[in-house]
């Protein structure tokens, strides 16, 4: 038996996937229409995304830390240099260590 006639059009399925903005039939996620195993499904997609978002702060937040630490390191470079030139061109006084200051020098027994 044939239940279409020869002369009609087959009709169109609505395939949900292909539909602009229409959301897929639940019959596509049966695990969604009981409501103990939706809770848990959601509960499951919200876990991932925040590790997700865990991940993405983490490696945020060592991004900061790395370019924190790398201009430190270049402020101590610096520093460094100053030191090397000041030591090589003798500049500035001799510094004496604020405890010998305070009791007026070294004293040898």
């Amino acid at each position: 038996m044939q239940s279409e006639l020869p002369g009609e059009k087959k009709k169109e399925r609505n395939n949900p996937r292909t539909a602009e903005g229409s959301s897929p039939p639940t019959h596509y996620f049966p695990h969604l229409l009981n409501e103990k195993k939706r809770k848990k499904y959601e509960k499951k997609t919200r876990e991932t995304t925040g590790t997700k978002n865990r991940r993405e702060n983490i490696l945020k937040n060592n991004k900061t830390k790395e370019r924190a630490n790398r201009e430190r390191w270049r402020e101590e470079e610096e520093e460094e240099e100053e030191e090397e030139e000041e030591e090589e061109t003798g500049g500035g006084k001799l510094q004496i260590p604020k405890r010998l200051e305070k009791t007026g020098g070294c004293q040898i027994d």
